[in-house]
C-alpha cells in the first residue's frame, strides 16, 4: 500500500507536472532548502532591526552588501 506522500508525488507526475517520482524529491528538497535559507534570512533581519532599535548601527556598505549578494 503507498503511503500518503507516494500517491501525491504519483498524482504529480501522472498530471505532468513533474517528469518522474525521481524530479518530484528534487524539487522538494530545493524548496525546503531554499526555505531553510529563508528563515535564516529572516532571523538575521529580526536580528538587525533589533540592534537598529537599540541604536547599533553601522554605516550601511553598499558595495559590500552588493558583492556579497551576487556571490549568491
Amino acid at each position: 500500500m503507498q503511503t500518503e506522500l507516494e500517491q501525491y508525488s504519483d498524482t504529480k507526475v501522472t498530471r505532468g507536472e513533474f517528469g518522474s517520482r525521481d524530479e518530484f524529491v528534487e524539487a522538494a528538497v530545493t524548496m525546503y532548502r531554499d526555505l531553510e535559507e529563508f528563515e535564516a534570512l529572516r532571523t538575521e533581519v529580526g536580528r538587525r532591526i533589533e540592534q537598529a532599535r537599540a541604536g547599533q548601527v553601522a554605516p550601511l556598505d553598499v558595495a559590500d552588501l552588493k558583492s556579497r549578494l551576487l556571490a549568491k
